[in-house]
């Protein structure tokens, strides 16, 4: 099926087109089974120059027969708890995915630990952002930044999820829309931060490579 085909599909595509957007565009899937379902109504439709969409998605396990969906995966993110079992093959899988120009990160929700909730200490935001740069992935992604609950500025709780996992940023206090942010989200930042330090020693001073590897794989 080709952007002419339309559809609602064929006129995002073309929307995209028309903004110069496309290449910039991914559509993300969370984790659900049998996801390459999708993938075949993402694939059938394609721009005007014959593309397909990127796609991203989280997912709770990376081995077995899941390799093969993987490697439809523009860029993946997988839950940190789901390979400490096994961190010589992820570590594997990480590099396996580079090498096939696909990207890999580690994402926290929920019940994860260390995380980035209201009730886990600031280091653990800190620390999950260099434990990804320890498995040479390509960043960290966290679930979620401003899905906010009713009253975010005095109560935190959540129907479903842990206090402070829906969101990293509080309203003004002002009553406006303009956002603060938290002592958790700034602590993923300097993660961040840091990280690319180290990225920037290595590209500029050989000799320190292995340093910044040995501190990064502690």
């Amino acid at each position: 099926m080709c952007i002419r085909d339309r559809g609602v599909f064929g006129s995002f595509l073309q929307h995209l087109d028309e903004k110069g957007w496309f290449d910039d565009m991914y559509i993300g899937i969370d984790e659900r089974p049998n996801m390459q379902l999708a993938f075949k109504v993402i694939q059938s439709v394609k721009n005007r120059d014959g593309k397909t969409l990127k796609i991203s998605a989280a997912a709770n396990h990376f081995d077995g027969s899941f390799k093969e969906v993987a490697d439809q995966i523009d860029d993946l993110s997988i839950g940190t708890p789901h390979f400490k079992a096994k961190k010589d093959a992820f570590k594997r899988f990480v590099e396996d995915r580079r090498l096939k120009g696909l990207k890999t990160t580690l994402y926290t929700a929920t019940e994860e630990y260390p995380n980035s909730e209201l009730f886990n200490q600031p280091g653990e935001s800190y620390y999950t952002v260099l434990y990804g740069a320890k498995y040479h992935t390509n960043g960290f992604l966290r679930w979620a930044y401003d899905a906010l609950v009713k009253n975010p500025r005095t109560d935190l709780s959540h129907w479903a999820f842990e206090a402070g996992d829906t969101q990293q940023i509080y309203p003004g206090a002002d009553g406006t829309i303009k956002p603060e942010s938290s002592v958790r989200l700034e602590k993923l930042a300097e993660g961040i931060r840091d990280v690319n330090k180290l990225y920037q020693i290595k590209a500029t001073d050989s000799s320190l490579a292995d340093e910044v590897d040995n501190l990064l794989d502690k």
